[in-house]
């Protein structure tokens, strides 16, 4: 079975346990991140043991919004950490791949710092994965419910896209861009 990435804005880690341990095992996660736990980085020694992880990294000092966990032979090198995005380098099947975790505040002008930050870590050298709680989408059909959204807003993370060279999966015969559990989160297979 192929290995799997895996972000989840799990919202509270409290009642969702069970549900973590089974996409984890249903989808071979060896390196995951979730964003808003909702538990005090004191907890996630226990969470890490508990799910048969190697290693894992939280912005603790940032608001501990952003937990990654991995399971060896994988080996998550921290490169840079804020508040709304952690970026390391993974080996993955021998290359060294820049990898950022986003979870993005819910207002425009809090993600302006978060869009200049990834301009900043582009890389025309190594493969760049950029995966996570955006709080924001691309336009207004990927969105059904709820409040319009600001058509700038919406125009300032293209332009982040865009200025990044970034390039949304299709995966093929599930007729979609990436796969989204709530709309948000990816699972990415290595």
């Amino acid at each position: 079975m192929t290995e799997s990435i895996i972000a989840w804005n799990i919202r509270g880690l409290g009642s969702s346990r069970r549900i973590l341990h089974s996409l984890i095992q249903k989808n071979n996660g060896s390196i995951v991140a979730l964003f808003e736990p909702f538990v005090r980085e004191d907890k996630l020694q226990r969470l890490v043991s508990s799910l048969g992880f190697d290693g894992y990294f939280c912005n603790e000092a940032e608001g501990e919004e952003i937990w990654i966990l991995w399971r060896a032979p994988y080996d998550f090198e921290v490169a840079s950490v804020s508040t709304q995005m952690i970026t390391g380098w993974l080996l993955l099947e021998g290359i060294q791949t820049l990898v950022s975790f986003v979870y993005a505040k819910c207002t425009q002008v809090d993600r302006r710092g978060l869009w200049a930050s990834l301009v900043e870590c582009r890389s025309n050298a190594h493969p760049w994965i950029v995966m996570g709680d955006f709080n924001i989408i691309r336009e207004d059909q990927e969105y059904v419910g709820g409040l319009p959204r600001v058509a700038q807003a919406m125009d300032d993370f293209n332009e982040c896209i865009d200025s990044c060279w970034l390039v949304i999966p299709y995966l093929g015969a599930m007729g979609r861009r990436g796969l989204h559990i709530n709309g948000q989160d990816w699972i990415a297979c290595l």
